[in-house]
């Protein structure tokens, strides 16, 4: 899962959940990456909603890397014993940067990084995409930028 964008969603944004109205066995879930996603105003429903969240205890080689998670209302990250999570942007201690990511115009829906965003040049190349989600290379800088896009040089 990448190069994406959620906003202004009343449940989570990105959601590996094992339904418990579901297979009795409770099923799994298995190497599911998300890298280079965006989570922005998710969770309105009420606190225990979010950016990102694995739910699941059966699941296994669930990633998150460099995604930017800001401005949910609950956590913005969440994973379960079997959960990596790594090179993020979010408010959360484990998070390798933790300060506003620096929107274009996150009011209008426009989740680009301003030049002097603290996600650039933040992100591995481990698992990202080779272009973000308006097509643009990856990286244009020395590191991929955090987040769906990358800021233009």
């Amino acid at each position: 899962v990448f190069n994406n964008v959620t906003y202004n969603v009343d449940g989570d944004g990105y959601l590996v959940y094992n339904h418990p109205g579901g297979d009795a066995a409770g099923g799994t879930v298995d190497n599911v990456i998300f890298v280079n996603n965006t989570a922005y105003d998710t969770g309105h429903r009420h606190s225990g909603y979010g950016g990102f969240r694995v739910n699941h205890e059966k699941a296994t080689g669930i990633v998150f890397r460099n995604n930017v998670a800001w401005g949910n209302n609950g956590y913005d990250i969440r994973g379960e014993s079997e959960t990596t999570i790594e090179n993020n942007l979010c408010r959360e201690s484990f998070c390798e940067v933790r300060a506003d990511p620096q929107f274009v115009g996150a009011s209008a829906g426009n989740f680009r990084l301003l030049t002097t965003s603290p996600a650039i040049d933040r992100g591995t190349s481990l698992g990202a995409p080779s272009v973000d989600l308006d097509g643009v290379a990856r990286p244009q800088g020395v590191a991929v930028d955090l987040g769906a896009f990358e800021v233009r040089r």
